[in-house]
């Protein structure tokens, strides 16, 4: 059977196990619970990567000792199946308590999620002798929770908390990079890491191989176009920022968009698009339609010299990969870069950087006090270190240190303010972004072409662009 039957055939199979599980959970959850148990929390998530299903369960049992009366139960999703599963649990009423929030439109969030309002403003209990012991809660996270803030930017609501911070870093096999190149050290600036094609090219030509420089796939190939793009429209939030308060939200974004006053002609728009081709041209010319599980497969079978992932992953390669893997920041344009450094201001602080593992209370239920005070407890600074010991991820609590021997995926505070995207990935009910990633590939095809491309944005992006505003 050919692979993608395979995968195919896993993908539906998965699902309805996603799906027959938690339909199980639910008619069984109530007759599980143990003795004397008087609330039974149900936490849904698609965490599955190593480490974090026994993170949660040894937090559950260290909550329960403390309030014997709650029971927290996990209820683990595939993430294949987890998008669907998630809207059908909400939409029939039947979600559990808790839920982590990911790839969750403004909408969404608005709808089914409790606001946690002034309980962010208060001391977080669980940490009464630590070193964040009397800190509002919401300070005792590393950006502040401005990164869960930015997911609802016209309520400004925050209906959730993250365990973790996602930072996004290269990942490389140091013998095969070597072997390339002729050194270990990772490329340290965009233009080096660019050439990474024509040196991968002649190593093929040379020996036969079949490398590619980067192991991609349509979701990291998102995540390295939001780390890397943003450096070209920098110079904008200066210019655009209200009150030059250097705080540009997606609706401020919009609003110029659509008066005319940025256009996907803009030169700095031109120039993004430019650098998602040449980014792009890093992986191979399928990568949009590959998953997550290929591009680690490709790395890992050392048929990529290097992955770009995020900290998430950290764990899964070194405790699978059968080489020395080595971390680096991505490279960035700088302001001497020959090609994109016209716009750029140089790498951003990554002070407010992507949140991961947002687990969020649910509207209405009869334990929301309940399951507000487990994520309270969740994100204490005792049981986030021993969420770092366990899950191998960055936690998004002040003052834990990164997984040991990985100081390199630590979020670098220092830096440059932050430009933005206009793909609008998390903007009102998403039409926009639909329209860049269904068209993609007129940009980063084998016959990639940028005229082509800025038309399709500047006819449907921009009725999409209306029709997202107007969903506020």
């Amino acid at each position: 059977m050919k692979r993608s039957r395979l995968r195919l055939v896993a993908g539906t199979a998965l699902i309805a196990l996603a799906v027959g599980a938690s339909l199980w959970h639910g008619l069984t959850a109530g007759r599980r619970a143990a003795p004397g148990t008087t609330i039974t929390l149900r936490f849904g998530h698609m965490a599955l990567q190593p480490g974090m299903r026994e993170s949660f369960d040894a937090a559950a049992e260290r909550y329960h000792a403390l309030h014997p009366g709650v029971v927290v139960e996990q209820i683990p999703v595939p993430i294949r199946a987890w998008q669907a599963w998630m809207r059908t649990q909400l939409i029939g009423e039947t979600a559990p308590e808790l839920l982590m929030i990911w790839n969750a439109s403004e909408e969404l969030l608005s709808r089914y999620f409790e606001p946690l309002g002034d309980t962010l403003n208060e001391p977080n209990p669980y940490n009464r002798g630590t070193p964040l012991e009397g800190i509002p809660w919401r300070d005792t996270f590393t950006d502040g929770l401005a990164s869960v803030r930015r997911l609802t930017p016209t309520s400004g609501t925050i209906a959730g908390v993250p365990l973790q911070l996602n930072t996004m870093r290269l990942y490389y096999n140091r013998r095969l990079l070597h072997e390339v190149t002729g050194t270990e050290d990772p490329p340290v600036d965009l233009a080096a890491w660019l050439a990474l094609s024509a040196q991968v090219d002649a190593y093929n030509r040379r020996t036969g191989a079949k490398l590619v420089p980067v192991a991609g796939s349509g979701p990291y190939a998102q995540y390295l176009f939001e780390q890397i793009v943003p450096s070209q429209t920098q110079r904008l939030v200066e210019k655009l920022s209200p009150m030059r308060t250097m705080n540009l939200e997606r609706s401020d974004i919009a609003v110029v968009m659509l008066d005319g006053t940025l256009s996907y002609r803009a030169p700095e728009i031109q120039s993004a698009f430019r650098l998602m081709q040449d980014v792009a041209g890093l992986m191979s010319p399928s990568f949009k339609s590959m998953q997550r599980e290929d591009a680690a497969f490709t790395f890992l079978q050392q048929q990529a010299v290097m992955m770009v992932s995020g900290s998430w992953d950290f764990s899964l390669l070194r405790e699978t990969s059968a080489f020395d893997v080595g971390i680096a920041r991505i490279p960035m344009p700088t302001p001497d870069d020959p090609v994109f450094g016209q716009f750029a201001l140089g790498p951003s602080s990554e002070a407010v950087t992507n949140p991961g593992a947002i687990i969020g209370a649910l509207r209405g239920r009869e334990h929301s006090a309940t399951a507000i005070d487990f994520l309270r407890f969740l994100t204490s600074y005792d049981v986030a270190a021993r969420f770092v010991e366990r899950s191998q991820r960055v936690s998004s609590v002040l003052e834990v240190p990164p997984p040991s021997g990985a100081a390199e995926l630590a979020p670098q505070l220092a830096g440059e303010i932050p430009g933005f995207m206009i793909d609008f990935a998390y903007f009102g009910t998403r039409h926009t972004f639909g329209v860049q990633d269904r068209n993609l590939h007129q940009l980063t095809g084998r016959q990639g072409n940028l005229e082509q491309f800025t038309r399709t944005m500047e006819n449907e992006g921009t009725a999409a662009l209306r029709r997202d505003t107007e969903a506020f």
